[in-house]
């Protein structure tokens, strides 16, 4: 069901974008309406962005089916053929995603508004969703360590605290991206040092909003909602307490002694039962004796 339902949404959503293409002949040439255009139709929808989300949802299942059957970081093939393999798959990848970076280009300069209405269909219906598909390869082929020199650098722990704000970044950056523009009052420059200013500050300020967000909101929350150690049960606590006060009363010690755990330092105690009701307790400890009943039992 769940496959059947990301299908049918992901469909919609390609025939919702083409319509809205063809419709508006929306484009991602930057420098004219057509990009104006382009951000309010289909840039920042939800509906028209969700299969780039489905890929992650789906390679989250498909991990779990391939553990499921079996095929584990232990147990995964270390065959020549699975290796060679996994090096092509992971070639082609970075292939794809170098040229949806560099694919727009043909759309630029002397080029600019070339593209044709079907060329921007399949751009901008299916670039992000081969995006998303590209790294959800290689996060399975690092999972299973076939990339070691990729998964190796991915994982290491200098990202840790960049992982922690990506998600916040995510959220923040466009907020810090329309208050710039929004307050500005001319028309922006596009040069090389005007575009690396903008960038570091976009960067600085989303992961300085984000890790706002993070002190504030995420990091309290993940405290209260974690899972908590559940409380010894009281009955059990009593009952332990008062087999300790006998054991010590018996031999001459006091209560306080047990709760501070200065008695029976070398201790075992083992509790059994027989035919009869009784408890049988026993404590092996040299020069340590229990009371005895008169059938000699302790």
């Amino acid at each position: 069901m769940g496959w059947l339902v990301v299908s049918v949404l992901t469909l919609i959503s390609f025939g919702v974008t083409a319509w809205l293409i063809a419709k508006y002949n929306l484009s991602i040439y930057i420098f004219d309406d057509h990009y104006t255009k382009y951000s309010y139709w289909a840039y920042s929808k939800p509906y028209t962005r969700i299969p780039a989300y489905f890929v992650g949802i789906v390679t989250a299942w498909i991990l779990d089916e391939l553990e499921q059957r079996g095929i584990t970081r232990e147990t995964r093939s270390l065959s020549a053929f699975a290796k060679t393999s996994a090096k092509v798959v992971a070639a082609i990848c970075f292939a794809i995603l170098t040229f949806l970076v560099f694919a727009p280009t043909t759309d630029f300069g002397t080029n600019k508004n070339s593209w044709s209405i079907f060329t921007s269909i399949m751009f901008i219906d299916f670039s992000r969703p081969l995006w998303a598909i590209c790294f959800g390869v290689l996060t399975l082929l690092c999972y299973y360590d076939y990339l070691p020199l990729v998964n190796g650098f991915l994982s290491h722990s200098w990202w840790t605290p960049l992982a922690r704000l990506t998600y916040g970044a995510y959220l923040v950056h466009p907020l810090v991206i329309k208050l710039a523009a929004g307050r500005s009052i001319q028309f922006y420059t596009f040069n090389s040092w005007d575009m690396s200013y903008r960038f570091v500050g976009n960067v600085v300020f989303a992961y300085s909003g984000s890790c706002v967000l993070w002190v504030l909101c995420e990091r309290p929350f993940m405290t209260i909602f974690s899972p908590a150690r559940k409380p010894r049960a009281k009955g059990a606590e009593r009952a332990s307490h008062e087999r300790h006060n006998t054991i010590s009363e018996s031999n001459g010690g006091s209560a306080s002694d047990v709760s501070r755990g200065n008695s029976l330092p070398d201790c075992s105690v083992s509790v059994g039962t027989d035919s009869s009701p009784d408890v049988l307790v026993s404590v092996e400890k040299s020069g340590i004796s229990l009371p005895r009943t008169g059938d000699g039992r302790p």
